[in-house]
């Protein structure tokens, strides 16, 4: 309806002032406008039908006066209002607030003298000579009071007060223009001439008003605005004047910085307040928690009105559990006052966007009358038809600039809304999310609907300009364009079957690529198991199989895509030929002439844009649909009660569990009945089988597990240090801190009694050197007591702690408990709960709880436990536990934890030159030194600074294949020519027709060309988009490949200096954009290119001279995305490092759930989550602005040649045919938008191309050796007897540390069995490293049966090697995958396997047996039980060498010994390297080899090496109280 009226309104005032005077004056004076104002208000003569035109006096004194003031009146209190909001400080007194303020001044004494004269002369006559100058005189008043009022409230700038003097700027200007001319033309009194001086006076003082108003204010006294943590500068939008801020003009200094120099993250803005992602999640979290909580209520309420028996038989239990909320609700109402002005601005541009074809109409008109028409009515036409292409981009621009920040913010919301929920996610709920999906869910889904917000409003405006477009059509064609609407109406159905096949197909290609990146980030997280095992190729094999399937389904898009393609960009003529055809046909005496022609062929190019926007904005609505029910899902999932465990303070016990059952998820119980009491101050064991459940107990203190039954009741706070100690991507002094105030003494006080003294003492950085993503750079032990020193330091109540002396030597075992854990430690006034599988210790406790099958078996001290005969006093028989204090003062002093270590203890540094250099100890009371460049182990992710090299464009289109890029190129050439040709027939016939010289049978002949074209157009567009599509996903599909392959190939060094969320990232948005967005770039910047190709072809050609003003704005094109481009390119790779430490840091998060959980610590992460995402929006944000700033601009120039070519046909009027200015002139009209989309898409190329680069990155990194020597041949026997010769072997982890291994010398004989001792981090570990090849020698050799494994192929080595690793880690899939991922035994060989293991009758009872699908990273089995499958793997292949590395560690006595006499029956052939922390577990080993400082320090047997009291090995046995004092 807008649209119809605003054109009625135009045609009206056009059409009326061209074919005949306005009679309404007379009506007008009838009403008493010329009593009023003294003449007629309205005069045709004077004003159109002359070569002079002017304004009547009465015109003058109304309308030019009434708009500008009366608009002043109307929004005055909007600015009084918008200055009252206002909290800056106030502007003082400057020369450029002055001078503003006197002007206005000048203006109010002028009006002022001039009414005085009136009233001097008696000169009311007439009501207007009151009127005015009262209105004007009371409206610089106001102004002077809103310049004061804005000052005062430190407003630098107004957009009222601009507009105002926008608006009264012209009024006054054709005033002044009246004036003067009647100045030249008449003599007049003194009173004439003092009153013309003073009108003559009025416009240079408004015009320079205005010129100042284009400035905003400022504060010289006012410092750089900086934020106190970060230095980076504040947006400077809020500084902007109005016009700048209009026309984006303050992007200009950031732009300008990044054209001169490569931007860096320091230079990026930070966001306003009301921008900041925690005042946005806040405000969604408002949201979204009324209305989870609205809907419980109504779930609450229905089923209170249903009985328990009809509940139960009409299952409202399940309905209650399964409703889903979802979150589109919550996100309107959180965005709606950012999207709906940018909505209701969007109605201006496209109700503009249909005057330019009546003006187009008027142009043709124009030409055609010859010289009929006054030439300055051609000019006016001209400057029409650019003020409203200028005013229809100032508005669109706008609208489309808050829908991106809209989207901007949408993104933000997001993923904040993910990470919270996975803080808050059940067990069950996190086995039913991987984390690869999750990420998958940030990097994919959120982008989905992010990229929706542009289609919103084209969704519901395309129709509606479609339906404008066919109604104008009607005008000028009459019923003919009902045959266009009817082809219109048979395409739809096409597009409509079209639009459900793509969202079934992205629904089906979303799943696959949640499989491909949940099983990549398992191969990245499980990398070195997977090098150790040899296990590379089928789970290599998993991730292209996903792959495979992906790109079968973006194949089916790419066709799908390609009809699409033909139905948009034919459509347009297809309705023309159609409509055309049925004008002409339909009757003899229609003429298609060049006016009907091409103001059609205008209306028809209009409707392009809708018609090919609408079916793309349905199909992202379907894909956004299929997106936002997986986040529903996942925003819905079950959380953790925090209602499971209560905190009552009057409750006497620290611990209280009253008849509590407890499961992990609603199907089985894990704790059954446990009833326990624990006093404050008392320390707890928890003993048990593997299985048993001890783990599982601390959890449900912790209130992880799902409570069935019973309560639960902790009192004070709680402390939690997990079995697989959970470290973060941070600093020791941040990992200890966790987020607590630092304090030297305390600091020092725990890294003393945790026994890590001597470990920061031989790093560079001390406690500020970095540790690795999951502690890559740190040894087991050493990991373990970083964890233990974080609940140490955070001085709590109650302290749980599950098994944390499982990863450390007797030496510091012992230390730990007496200084730490034991009645004597730092923590004997808390409450502590220990689970463990050593007895050791168990008579210091003050209780011991037994666990049997998920039920407490017996419950007391040492002495009344083992006083009863049964289970208990089974096992401790087995062991000697230490009475008291140990005779340490017998251990050498060289083994004392205070003597100083060697680097190998923290086994992978940094790179840099310093710990290249020997290390010097710290001085002890010094902790508080800076961080030294040389402690940072995680580089920053590099960045490129230049513009993105050639040679990533050519592989690009090398791996798309010669073939694709070539027949895409010339189908797109011979599209564009097709329709040139057809244009151009078009553009005769319609001359012709003018001239009224052509027949029927000449009239059918150029119709018949011009459909002829239009189908040859239509064949070569659908050839071309097959040809890019295929080309570009195979382009993509060659990257993933040759990035899989570089990564499962990569050395370990490569993983243990790369965080896992950087690779995912790679594979997750990087490989979407190539798949995607890289794609559609390049189809719409191919696209307009040849288009915008063609329409200066058909604007040179039509009207040459246009060539003139051509060439400079190509000019300024040019220049405009140069500088564009350096600063966009920037902010994009930018954009994109930012991201890689929100994924990073979601992974690490979502692996410490429990202990952040456990300490409290959610709002922290979460704040933290917010900063690397506010750095990520804040890049862009920024390139948001800087497109809009380049499409202001790119408007601008546009507008000019569209000006331009008008002018011309203006100009050259006689000598040109209406055929071809209304071929000029179409094709002008879309100029604007081809031009925008061809430097969009320029740029969005590069800027996507980024992603290609950042792949081809990941093709230059280091490999290792290869799997497979060809020149070198071994038996399949090999290795015959397991023989192993250290030669000199020197090793260390990276290029440019120090040596781990020094002078490694020994000889393992055939079917030895080693044992192998040392402190944490000694070096251990590093030894079976070696073996496998994990570690390359720096110097020396290792010899197996004689044959250096240097010369063979990793896989040739490490798949005759069989290992149990000191982690356990088990991949998602089934239990049978994770046991014989080849699947070369039979089910009879696992059984076997599992029994040995003694696992077979847990497995037994498993659901599915050897199928029983385990969770991510084996979530749904208990560490013990990982560490037995794995053992379960090792007893699988037959093996000459079996390397056991702490194997043990999470298995109770009772399970290690029959695992160990498992051991010595199957492998008592074989060569068995143990290494291990309790000594109990090696006391049988032919040999003992004592490493120290990465060398050997002892090597004998262990009788020998116990009847030498100096011994090291010695003084361990005694410390584990193996050997009497």
């Amino acid at each position: 309806m807008r649209l119809s009226i605003s054109s009625f309104v135009l045609r009206l005032i056009f059409q009326c002032a061209v074919q005949r005077p306005l009679e309404g004056s007379q009506e007008l004076s009838e009403f008493g406008m010329e009593h009023f104002c003294g003449s007629k208000f309205w005069d045709s003569n004077l004003t159109w039908y002359t070569d002079s035109p002017d304004l009547t006096p009465c015109f003058q004194s109304t309308i030019l006066v009434w708009i500008p003031f009366g608009f002043l009146w109307l929004f005055a209190l909007v600015d009084v209002y918008i200055s009252l909001q206002s909290r800056q400080l106030p502007l003082p007194r400057n020369c450029f607030n002055t001078s503003k303020l006197i002007l206005v001044g000048l203006l109010l004494s002028r009006e002022t003298f001039l009414f005085a004269t009136v009233f001097v002369r008696n000169a009311f006559a007439l009501p207007v000579h009151v009127l005015n100058p009262l209105v004007k005189i009371s409206s610089f008043v106001i102004l002077l009071a809103l310049q004061m009022l804005g000052r005062t409230r430190g407003m630098k700038t107004s957009a009222v007060q601009f507009i105002f003097w926008l608006l009264l700027t012209p009024c006054e200007g054709l005033i002044f223009y009246s004036s003067l001319r009647k100045y030249l033309g008449n003599s007049s009194t003194f009173w004439d001439y003092l009153t013309l001086s003073f009108s003559l006076a009025s416009f240079p003082l408004i015009l320079l008003e205005f010129i100042l108003n284009f400035w905003a204010d400022y504060n010289r006294y006012e410092t750089h605005r900086q934020p106190l943590v970060e230095f980076r500068p504040l947006c400077p939008q809020p500084d902007a004047s109005f016009p700048s801020q209009v026309y984006f003009s303050w992007f200009f200094t950031l732009g300008w910085k990044g054209f001169k120099n490569p931007l860096q993250f320091k230079d990026v803005w930070r966001l306003l307040p009301e921008d900041e992602p925690s005042e946005l999640n806040a405000t969604f979290e408002r949201h979204w928690q009324k209305d989870l909580e609205r809907k419980r209520l109504e779930n609450v309420s229905s089923l209170k009105q249903v009985d328990e028996r009809t509940r139960l038989v009409q299952g409202y239990e399940a309905q209650e559990t399964e409703d889903i909320v979802s979150i589109f609700p919550a996100l309107c109402k959180t965005l709606w006052k950012f999207y709906v002005p940018a909505t209701i601005i969007r109605v201006i541009p496209d109700t503009l966007a249909f005057v330019n074809p009546y003006i187009v109409r008027l142009i043709i008109d124009f030409v055609h009358g010859g010289k009929q028409e006054e030439a300055w009515k051609g000019y006016l036409y001209a400057l029409l038809l650019f003020l409203n292409a200028a005013v229809l981009g100032l508005f669109l621009n706008h609208s489309i600039h808050g829908v991106i920040l809209t989207s901007v913010k949408t993104r933000t919301i997001l993923l904040g809304a993910i990470f919270k929920k996975s803080l808050k996610l059940s067990r069950a709920s996190k086995n039913g999310f991987s984390i690869g999906e999750i990420i998958n869910f940030m990097g994919v889904d959120v982008e989905k609907i992010v990229d929706l917000f542009p289609y919103i409003n084209v969704t519901w405006i395309s129709p509606v300009q479609i339906a404008a477009c066919v109604y104008f059509l009607w005008i000028v064609l009459g019923p003919s364009v009902l045959a266009g609407v009817g082809v219109i109406l048979l395409l739809v159905p096409i597009n409509t079957l079209i639009v459900p096949r793509v969202r079934r197909l992205v629904l089906v290609q979303m799943v696959h690529k949640d499989e491909r990146v949940r099983r990549l980030n398992e191969i990245i997280s499980g990398i070195k198991v997977l090098k150790l095992y040899a296990w590379e190729p089928p789970f290599e094999e998993q991730v292209r199989l996903a792959r495979r399937k992906e790109v079968w389904i973006l194949r089916k898009i790419a066709i799908l895509n390609a009809v699409s393609t033909l139905l948009d960009v034919c459509s347009p003529y297809f309705v023309t030929v159609a409509t055309f055809t049925t004008f002409v046909l339909l009757d003899d005496n229609n003429v298609l002439d060049a006016q009907k022609a091409f103001v059609s062929l205008t209306l028809f190019h209009m409707m392009f844009e809708p018609l090919t926007w609408f079916p793309i904005g349905i199909t992202r609505y379907f894909q956004t649909a299929v997106s936002l029910k997986r986040l529903n899902q996942f925003m819905n999932a079950e959380e953790i009660d925090p209602k499971a465990v209560s905190h009552d303070e009057t409750v006497s016990e620290a611990i209280l569990i009253d008849k509590a059952s407890f499961s992990w998820d609603e199907t089985s119980m894990i704790l059954r009945n446990i009833s326990l009491k624990v006093r404050r101050g008392s320390l707890v064991a928890i003993v048990g089988s593997v299985g048993s459940g001890k783990s599982s107990l601390i959890h449900a203190i912790l209130g992880e597990m799902n409570k069935l039954s019973g309560r639960v009741n902790t009192k004070g706070s709680v402390a939690y240090c997990a079995q697989q100690p959970w470290i973060t991507n941070a600093t020791v002094r941040d990992n200890i801190t966790f987020g607590q105030p630092y304090h030297s003494g305390k600091f020092r006080k725990v890294i003393e009694t945790c026994a890590l003294k001597p470990d920061l003492k031989l790093l560079a950085g001390a406690e500020f050197t970095e540790i690795g993503e999951k502690g890559v750079n740190l040894s087991g032990g050493q990991k373990q007591r970083i964890a233990l020193a974080r609940a140490v330091y955070r001085n709590a109540d109650i302290y749980l702690l599950d098994d944390p002396l499982s990863a450390v030597d007797s030496y510091v075992g012992k230390h730990i408990f007496d200084h730490v854990i034991g009645p004597h430690g730092v923590l004997r006034r808390a409450t502590r709960i220990v689970t463990t599988n050593s007895m050791t210790y168990l008579p210091q406790f003050d209780m011991i709880i037994l666990l049997r099958s998920g039920a407490i078996r017996k419950m007391g001290t040492f002495q009344e436990l083992f006083a009863r005969e049964g289970e208990f006093s089974d096992v401790i028989s087995t062991v000697k536990p230490i009475q008291g204090k140990t005779d340490n003062e017998r251990i050498s002093h060289r083994h004392d934890l205070n003597d100083n270590a060697t680097e190998s203890d923290f086994r992978r540094k940094s790179d840099s030159d310093y710990l290249r250099r020997s290390i010097t100890s710290v001085d002890e009371q010094d902790f508080t030194q800076e961080l030294d460049l040389s402690s940072k182990l995680i580089d920053v992710e590099a960045s490129e600074t230049k513009s993105v090299s050639l040679n990533v464009y050519f592989e690009y289109l090398a791996n798309a294949g010669i073939p694709f890029v070539v027949g895409t190129l010339i189908f797109m050439l011979l599209q564009q020519v097709f329709a040139i040709s057809g244009n151009l027939a078009l553009s005769k016939w319609t001359s012709l027709e003018t001239k009224n010289v052509t027949d029927i049978e000449e009239r059918n002949i150029f119709l018949s060309v011009y459909a002829g074209f239009g189908f040859l157009q239509a064949g070569s567009i659908f050839v071309a988009a097959v040809f890019m599509n295929c080309g570009t996903l195979k382009s993509a599909a060659m990257f993933h490949s040759k990035m899989l392959q570089r990564i499962v190939h990569a050395p370990m060094s490569f993983f243990d200096t790369t965080p896992i969320g950087r690779i995912v990232n790679r594979f997750s948005k990087d490989i979407e954009t190539l798949d995607f967005y890289l794609p559609f770039s390049i189809k719409w910047f191919v696209t307009s290119a040849f288009k915008v190709g063609g329409t200066v072809f058909i604007m040179c050609f039509s009207t040459p001279i246009v060539t003139i003003g051509l060439i400079p704005i190509i000019a300024v094109f040019f220049m405009l995305q140069k500088f564009y481009i350096a600063t966009s390119r920037q902010l994009k790779r930018l954009e994109s490092i930012s991201r890689s430490p929100i994924y990073s840091h979601f992974g690490e998060t979502v692996a410490g759930v429990a202990s952040i959980r456990a300490f409290k610590d959610e709002e922290r992460f979460i704040w933290d989550s917010e900063d690397k995402m506010e750095q990520n929006q804040a890049c862009q944000y920024c390139i948001a602005v800087a497109n809009r700033w380049l499409s202001m601009r790119l408007e601008i120039t546009s507008f000019t040649l569209v000006f331009l070519a008008t002018l011309f046909a203006v100009i050259g009027r006689d000598s040109l045919s209406p055929g071809l200015v209304g071929l000029s002139l179409s094709y002008s009209m879309v100029i604007t938008f081809g031009l925008k989309v061809l430097t969009r898409y320029a740029c969005e190329v590069e800027n996507s191309i980024v992603a290609v680069e950042r792949v081809k990155e990941y093709l230059g990194i280091p490999q290792e050796a290869p799997w497979e020597n060809q020149n070198k041949f071994l038996p399949s026997y090999w290795p015959r007897t397991g023989k192993i010769y250290f030669d000199h072997y020197d090793t260390r982890y990276r290029p440019g540390l120090d040596l781990t291994l020094r002078n490694i010398t020994a000889v393992f004989k055939d079917g030895e069995k080693i044992g192998i001792v040392g402190r944490t981090g000694a070096g251990k570990s590093s030894l079976t490293l070696a073996l496998f090849r994990i570690l390359e020698a720096s110097s020396g050799r290792i010899l197996i049966d004689g044959e250096n494994i240097a010369e063979m192929g990793l896989h040739q080595v490490r798949k005759k090697l069989t290992i149990i690793p000191q982690d356990p880690v088990l991949f998602s899939g089934t239990l049978r995958f994770n046991l014989d991922p080849f699947g070369l035994y039979s089910d009879l060989a696992l059984w076997r396997a599992l029994e040995l293991s003694n696992l077979k009758d847990f497995v037994v009872n498993l659901p599915g047996g050897i199928l029983f699908e385990l969770s991510e990273d084996g979530g749904n089995m208990s560490v013990g039980q990982r560490q037995l499958v794995c053992l379960a793997r090792a007893l699988l292949p037959p093996t000459k060498i079996l390397i056991l590395d702490e194997a043990t560690a999470a298995i109770d006595m009772e399970t290690e010994e029959i695992i160990r006499r498992t051991i010595r029956t199957e492998f008592k052939h074989s060569t068995v390297i143990t290494i291990a922390h309790r000594l109990n577990n090696i006391m049988d080993s032919d040999r003992i080899l004592v490493i120290e400082a990465g060398e050997i320090a002892e090597f004998d047997s262990p009788a020998n090496l116990l009847r030498n009291s100096d011994s090291i090995f010695y003084s361990m046995a005694l410390a584990s109280n193996l050997v009497s004092g």
